[in-house]
C-alpha cells in the first residue's frame, strides 16, 4: 500500500515538473505583429516653378534656384514658387549674417560711410563755415561734427540693419529676399557725394 503510495506521488511530480518545463506557446497572431515592418512614408513632392502653396500647406523640396515670395491669386495671398533672381522679392535666401557681412554688404555699405565722412569733414574744415559765413544744409547734421557724426551713423546702421533683414528671406522656409536691396546703400552715396561736390564748390567762398 505504501508502496504504490509513493509510486504515485512520483508519477504526479513528473507530470507537473514535465508541465512547468514545457514553453509557453505564443498564437501566431503575436508574432506576425512583432515581425511587421511600418509602411514606407510617401515621398516628399518636388516644388515646381509657377506652383501656388497655401499658407500652412506643407512645403515640397525645393531646388538651389527656386523660392517662394508671396502674391495675389483670386484676392487671396499666397506663397508662390519662382525662380531664384526673377523678381523684386526673388533674391537668393541667406542668412542674416551672409546678408549683412558678405563681401557685396561690406563694399557698399563702407562705401557709404567713407563717404559720409568726407562730407561731414570737408564741411567742417572748408573756410567758410570756419568762418561761420554758411552752414550745414541739412538741418538733421546740425552745425557740430558730433552731432553730424551721431545722426549719420545711427541712420547708416537702421539702413543696413533694415537692408539685411529684406535681404536675407528665410532659408528654412525658401522665402526669397528683397533682391534689389543694394539700392538704399547707393542712395546713401549719391547724397553724401552731393554733399562733398557742394562744399568743394563753396570752399573758396567768403
Amino acid at each position: 500500500m505504501k508502496l504504490a503510495s509513493v509510486i504515485g506521488f512520483l508519477l504526479v511530480a513528473i507530470t507537473v515538473h514535465a508541465q512547468d518545463s514545457r514553453e509557453p506557446t505564443i498564437p501566431d497572431e503575436f508574432i506576425s505583429i512583432r515581425h511587421a515592418q511600418p509602411l514606407p512614408d510617401k515621398p516628399q513632392p518636388m516644388a515646381r516653378e509657377g506652383q501656388w502653396i497655401a499658407t500652412g500647406e506643407k512645403l515640397p523640396l525645393f531646388r538651389d534656384d527656386l523660392v517662394i515670395t508671396e502674391r495675389k491669386e483670386d484676392g487671396h495671398l499666397m506663397w508662390h514658387v519662382e525662380r531664384v533672381d526673377s523678381c523684386t522679392w526673388c533674391g537668393k535666401p541667406m542668412s542674416w549674417r551672409q546678408a549683412a557681412f558678405d563681401k557685396e554688404a561690406i563694399s557698399l555699405w563702407g562705401l557709404r560711410i567713407a563717404m559720409d565722412v568726407t562730407d561731414i569733414e570737408i564741411t567742417h574744415h572748408s573756410p567758410c563755415f570756419l568762418a561761420r559765413t554758411c552752414r550745414e544744409a541739412n538741418p538733421l547734421l546740425g552745425q557740430t561734427r558730433m552731432q553730424a557724426y551721431a545722426v549719420s551713423s545711427a541712420l547708416t546702421g537702421i539702413d543696413w540693419l533694415a537692408m539685411a533683414y529684406a535681404r536675407k528671406g528665410s532659408k528654412f522656409y525658401h522665402v526669397g529676399g528683397y533682391r534689389h536691396w543694394y539700392i538704399i546703400p547707393v542712395i546713401g552715396q549719391a547724397s553724401s557725394a552731393v554733399g562733398i561736390l557742394a562744399n568743394l564748390a563753396r570752399w573758396n567762398h567768403k
